[in-house]
């Protein structure tokens, strides 16, 4: 090899190094002036990180705490058992077109320490009861009531191995049977046609596992609307936003 071949072979390998190495530098600038624009446009923007804000608060604040240890099994199996509570809530107390077991109501859906509280849509107690309201009598014959506990949407706030909280969104429709012989039920001058036969409220709830099987440990109801309510503590009717409490017909 000669002494100018060698040279320009050595001259080719630095060149070579030379442009990597550039390359390598330019692309090492490109990216800390990249990162600094960045920086700058946030600081100008103000933008606020979303952990830092009201609405990352309140979405955090609606996350559905579980308890450490447990497995989405295990909360998966929590929340079915707590689901089959409403089940039985709404099939035993008001039926299911071929049976009516309201005595069984209170046993299978309510611990023996319940309580039940009641707020109307301006945010007044109406009433306050416990377990013994909720124990029913066989009703012989009956296989349906003309009303229906709506259980519409749970939200799970809280989960442990033996104790739940929840908000429960609850529609509560009734049709009253028509006095007039082949009328409608429900139809308008042939029942209380003054009194809305719906009603719509949250129920804040407490859950306790008592013996394997999960049932309401509390209830707070808070009505969204002034309706007719046949409750623990009475039937309630509302007009011109007060309400009025008439004899117990359950």
């Amino acid at each position: 090899m000669t002494l100018k071949t060698a040279f320009t072979r050595s001259n080719s390998v630095f060149i070579r190094r030379a442009l990597i190495l550039t390359t390598f530098s330019a692309g090492l600038m490109c990216f800390a002036q990249s990162a600094a624009a960045q920086k700058e446009y946030e600081n100008k923007a103000k933008v606020p990180s979303i952990r830092a804000t009201p609405i990352a608060a309140t979405l955090e604040a609606q996350q559905t705490k579980i308890a450490k240890g447990m497995s989405p099994i295990d909360v998966l199996m929590v929340e079915r058992a707590i689901k089959e509570n409403w089940a039985n809530y709404s099939m035993l107390d008001d039926g299911d077109g071929v049976t009516l077991r309201q005595e069984y109501w209170a046993p299978f859906t309510f611990t023996k320490d319940y309580k039940w509280v009641w707020y109307d849509a301006g945010g007044h107690t109406i009433g306050e009861v416990g377990y013994e309201n909720f124990v029913r009598k066989p009703l012989p014959g009956v296989v349906q009531r003309p009303w229906k506990h709506l259980p519409i949407t749970i939200k799970f706030d809280e989960i442990t191995p033996n104790t739940a909280k929840t908000r429960t969104v609850m529609l509560f429709m009734a049709v009253p049977k028509a006095k007039v012989p082949n009328r409608p039920d429900g139809a308008e001058g042939l029942s209380t046609a003054a009194v809305p036969q719906a009603g719509m409220a949250v129920y804040h709830e407490n859950w306790r596992k008592e013996a394997g099987t999960w049932l309401k440990a509390s209830t707070v109801v808070y009505s969204a609307n002034c309706g007719w309510f046949p409750t623990p503590v009475g039937d309630f009717s509302c007009v011109d936003d007060k309400v009025t409490a008439q004899p117990n017909s359950k």
